[in-house]
C-alpha cells in the first residue's frame, strides 16, 4: 500500500473515531444535520475523507444516509432501545456461558482486577459530566468485556461492543435532558456488578445469565423512565422531518421507503 493510502487511511479513521465519540457520547444531537463541509473544516480533512468516516457510521446504525440529503446522526426512541436491550441480553448470555465454559483462572483473574479497578473509580451518576466519569465509563466498558473475555466467537464479541455502543449512547442522553433526578429509580450500581462478579467466579452460569438480564433491562428502563418524554419528542420531531423531506423530495411517490 502505497504512502499516500497509508495516510489516507488514518485520516479517514481519526474523522470516525473523533465523530463516534461525538454521538455515543451525545454532543452530536439525535436527529442533528452532520455538514460534511463543515465537519471537513472542524478535523482539517478532506471532504471524500469526512464522507467515508460517515458512510462507516452509517454501517454501525449511528448515522443514517438519506437520499439527496445527506447524513444525520441517528434518531432515538423508545422502541429502539428497548429492541437494542433485548438483543443485547440475548448475545451477552451467549457469550458469558461460552466464558464460562471455556474461561481459565487467566479470565477469573481479569474478571477480579475489572471489577476492583471499577470499584476504585469514582462513580458518577447519568447526569453527571467531566473527565471522572469519562473514567468510570471507561472502566465499565472495561469490565462488560472482561465478563465474556474467554468467549471463543469474535462475531459474538464483535456484536457485544457494538450493542454496548448503542446502548451507552442511549445512557449518556441523561446528561442532555436533564430531568429532575427519581428517588425510586435510585441503583446499587457497584453491588449489581459484584454479583455479576461473584457468579462469574462461582461459574453459576444460570445466575449469571439472569443476573446480566435483570442489569441490563434495569438500566434500559431507568433510562426511558426518566426520557421517556424526550425521546418520543425526538422520534416525533424525526418522523415528522422525515415526512415533510419525503414531501419535497422528487420523484418520492416512485420510491419505497422504509424506516
Amino acid at each position: 500500500m502505497s504512502p499516500d493510502r497509508d495516510a489516507r487511511r488514518t485520516l479517514i479513521s481519526y474523522v470516525y473515531h473523533e465523530l463516534r465519540a461525538m454521538i455515543i457520547d451525545g454532543v452530536a444531537i439525535p436527529g442533528s444535520k452532520l455538514h460534511i463541509v463543515e465537519l471537513s473544516k472542524r478535523f482539517n480533512v478532506s471532504p471524500s475523507a469526512t464522507r467515508e468516516a460517515l458512510s462507516k457510521l452509517a454501517a454501525e446504525r449511528l448515522v443514517e444516509l438519506e437520499e439527496q440529503r445527506g447524513f444525520r446522526v441517528a434518531g432515538v426512541s423508545v422502541r429502539e432501545l428497548r429492541d437494542i436491550t433485548f438483543v443485547r441480553v440475548q448475545i451477552e448470555q451467549l457469550a458469558l456461558r461460552r466464558a464460562v465454559e471455556l474461561g481459565d483462572t487467566e479470565w477469573e483473574a481479569g474478571v477480579v482486577a475489572a471489577f476492583h479497578r471499577l470499584v476504585k473509580t469514582k462513580y458518577f451518576d447519568d447526569e453527571a459530566a467531566g473527565e471522572g466519569k469519562e473514567d468510570w465509563s471507561a472502566r465499565h466498558r472495561d469490565f462488560h468485556r472482561a465478563l465474556i473475555a474467554a468467549c471463543d466467537s469474535e462475531w459474538l464479541l464483535r456484536f457485544h461492543d457494538n450493542l454496548f455502543d448503542q446502548s451507552e449512547r442511549y445512557r449518556r442522553l441523561n446528561r442532555i435532558y436533564q430531568n429532575a433526578e427519581m428517588a425510586g429509580l435510585r441503583r446499587d450500581v457497584l453491588a449489581e456488578h459484584k454479583t455479576l462478579t461473584e457468579a462469574a467466579l462461582d461459574r453459576d452460569a444460570d445466575r449469571l445469565c439472569t443476573v446480566i438480564a435483570q442489569h441490563l433491562n434495569g438500566t434500559a428502563e431507568r433510562v426511558i423512565a426518566k426520557q421517556s418524554a424526550n425521546l418520543a419528542a425526538s422520534a416525533s420531531v424525526a418522523d415528522k422531518e422525515a415526512r415533510t423531506r419525503r414531501r419535497t423530495t422528487p420523484a418520492a411517490k416512485d420510491r419505497v421507503t422504509s424506516r
